[in-house]
């Protein structure tokens, strides 16, 4: 994007199925790839206004980052055409659909709207693209850590949301990260193995972050 050049933003309206919503687009020209077979739905937190969100990504990414973005009033705006690739998940956006929920705080829980938009928008997504895995961010990075063990050959417990749950953990708050990274990088030093691959895995439990309420909500 160059030096003065203002971003047109526009909106029309649409119905998808029963839901209503609004899709944008801008005078920037970009050309996302095209969609693979989508298998799964990722969640994800996002501030600011959607139309914030919308600018921030066309400049950082030269493309919307994700399909969906359902604001506590309920309302859902659509950045991206179905068949569009977004930018939200690293090396998963390519086969999923972004959701980003805005402007939600670890302690205070999503609205009753937005609850039911979402649960709309799921479902709309399943009976079209069917099954689809409803995902969150730190379900991918937990994920994550499980591949980068098993490429390293570190003998590393498989770790989920259960296996957080079962350590005691109930949300996904800052110190409750803090603190299981802490117990997983631990468990990392008394593994047998090459010094290097230990600093992988770590590296990839770093990647491990924390989230407001609602995710916890949503995987739990």
């Amino acid at each position: 994007m160059g030096q003065g050049n203002k971003v047109k933003l526009n909106s029309f309206d649409i119905r998808i199925g029963s839901i209503e919503g609004k899709f944008l687009y801008s005078n920037i020209q970009w050309n996302p790839k095209s969609m693979t077979k989508p298998t799964q739905i990722i969640i994800h937190s996002t501030g600011e206004t959607v139309k914030q969100v919308y600018l921030r990504n066309i400049k950082k990414n030269g493309q919307p980052k994700y399909h969906f973005i359902i604001d506590n009033t309920g309302d859902i705006t659509q950045m991206l055409p179905l068949n569009m690739t977004g930018t939200h998940t690293k090396n998963h956006s390519e086969y999923s659909f972004g959701i980003g929920l805005l402007n939600l705080k670890h302690n205070k829980p999503p609205s009753l709207a937005m609850r039911y938009s979402f649960s709309q928008m799921i479902k709309y997504l399943n009976i079209r693209y069917k099954p689809l895995k409803l995902l969150t961010q730190f379900q991918i990075k937990l994920w994550e850590v499980n591949q980068t063990a098993n490429r390293c050959q570190l003998e590393f417990p498989e770790i989920d949301e259960k296996y957080y749950i079962r350590n005691g953990f109930k949300d996904l708050s800052e110190v409750n990260i803090q603190l299981f990274k802490k117990k997983l990088n631990e468990l990392v030093e008394k593994t047998d193995g090459d010094k290097l691959a230990k600093e992988m895995l770590k590296i990839s439990i770093d990647q491990i972050k924390p989230s407001p309420g609602h995710l916890s909500q949503v995987l739990f």
